[in-house]
């Protein structure tokens, strides 16, 4: 009786240990029969097959990804948008849902997005409908819907409209009315009206502004980072506040007195009702990166300019350029990635740095810490910062064209074994128009356009926090 109950035994162990095993196998199976991202790093998830030109690409708080883009259709650029949920599924069809074919003229003008708290996608760009330049609002459903009107929400003659959502759900919207040659802000109601009559103007003195970059703060407030016109595409980084109505809760505040360029926006993020921008502007003929806090009373506590990102700026020290910034919620810490050159531009690299969010004081010393030194790989950051429990993931660029995502710890080492993992293989220097975003809770995704066989479309690859690219299962015996 005993040696019969050790094998009575023995076989429902055994039976256990196969229905765990059998489970764990078709659990990982079932993840992989689901998931579409393409392990083949050399072919990518392909986010239409449609010709695409410029593209954005915002989070949703459920673990997906929009991604707004251009479609080269004939002489016209239609507006079309698609979502990706964490395993790479289009959740739109092959190629997206049609949002806007009125008449683009023959070139892209900047558009933007965001996400609102229902993770509806809100597009702001510019269309010639009624002759001149016209910036418009579009507001887009997870299913595809249009909840707006279908032709968008005209906010007046213009260019380069920025959105941002607000704590009460309505948006905000500052762009470039053509007229003035200024900046005009304008609301649009959770019903998908105009809150005022006309836009309002924003101006430092009598002097016009562009380049308007726009932010959610509490109570229906918002922060507008803008830019000064000065000579040629020279600009002077100021900031404005506002209430609900519209009225400026402070006068336009100057943050920064280097050169700034009015052809490009800058990294804006907000915790409560204050900002942080991070930002690389010229002084002289060299190029330095900052972050710049500015408190909701319309000071800025760090000073000019903000905290330096490296100290070193002699004319023979490494330029700092492209800056992106990011703040985990609740953190002490702002994090900012800045790709570095030689002087002559010819060799870069990427250095990461952490700011303590009260002071500004520099957590990885004045020299920031290097992540991939300036060397003949060029390797350089592209996207956005990504966070994952406070420490930072990135994408970047080589020599060759490839692209990696990296994850870096608290202190900025590196995580992952090998330092970095290819998200695309092809050695493709048509790569352009950058996105990188969290993608579910433990998966970011790389988003960019590429000419591979003569025609321009946008990919995608989705990678673990981990440092995975998908998932392989293997089995003993075939079973």
């Amino acid at each position: 009786m005993k040696t019969r109950g050790r094998t009575i035994t023995s076989k429902i162990l055994k039976y256990a240990i196969f229905t765990v095993t059998m489970s764990v196998i078709f659990t990982l199976l079932s993840g992989t029969i689901n998931a579409q991202w393409n392990n083949n790093t050399l072919v990518n998830l392909q986010v239409s097959s449609l010709p695409t030109a410029d593209m954005q690409t915002a989070p949703t708080s459920d673990g997906k990804t929009w991604v707004a883009f251009y479609h080269q259709n004939g002489s016209n650029y239609d507006m079309r948008a698609q979502l990706l949920d964490a395993n790479g599924f289009k959740l739109l069809g092959t190629d997206g849902v049609l949002v806007s074919n009125q008449t683009s003229g023959s070139a892209t003008y900047v558009f933007n997005i965001c996400v609102d708290a229902s993770n509806n996608l809100i597009i702001a760009d510019q269309d010639i409908r009624s002759g001149p330049m016209n910036a418009v609002v579009y507001k887009i459903s997870e299913a595809g819907a249009q909840l707006w009107n279908s032709t968008g929400i005209v906010l007046g003659g213009g260019l380069s409209p920025y959105p941002a959502v607000l704590s009460n759900g309505e948006v905000a919207v500052v762009w470039n009315e053509t007229v003035s040659n200024t900046l005009n802000i304008q609301k649009i109601t959770t019903s998908g009206t105009l809150a005022w009559t006309i836009g309002i103007p924003i101006l430092v003195g009598s002097t016009g502004t562009t380049r308007g970059q726009v932010i959610g703060n509490t109570a229906g407030q918002f922060t507008v980072v803008f830019q000064k016109r000065g000579v040629g595409i020279s600009t002077t980084l100021y900031s404005q506040m506002f209430d609900n109505s519209g009225n400026a809760l402070y006068t336009a505040l100057q943050i920064c007195n280097l050169t700034t360029s009015g052809a490009r926006y800058y990294s804006l993020i907000a915790e409560v009702d204050t900002t942080y921008f991070g930002y690389y502007a010229s002084s002289g003929s060299r190029f330095n990166s900052y972050l710049q806090r500015i408190n909701p009373g319309g000071t800025i506590p760090w000073g000019i300019n903000g905290s330096n990102f490296n100290t070193s700026t002699g004319g023979s020290d490494s330029y700092q350029m492209t800056t992106y910034i990011n703040m985990a919620p609740g953190s002490n810490y702002v994090w900012s990635v800045c790709t570095f050159s030689n002087p002559s531009q010819t060799t870069y690299g990427v250095y990461i740095q952490k700011f303590l969010k009260t002071t500004g004081a520099r957590q990885f010393t004045d020299g920031a810490k290097v992540v991939y030194g300036i060397s003949s790989n060029t390797d350089q950051q592209i996207g956005n910062l990504a966070l994952t429990t406070d420490t930072p993931m990135i994408i970047s660029y080589d020599v060759t064209g490839k692209i990696y995502a990296t994850r870096l710890d608290a202190s900025g080492n590196f995580i992952w074994p090998g330092n970095r993992v290819e998200i695309s293989s092809t050695t493709s220097l048509s790569k352009m128009r950058y996105g990188f975003s969290p993608d579910g809770p433990n998966r970011c995704a790389g988003i960019w356009t590429e000419n591979r066989n003569s025609t321009t479309l946008g990919y995608a690859q989705g990678i673990s926090i981990g440092g995975l690219i998908g998932v392989k299962v293997a089995t003993q015996g075939n079973v």
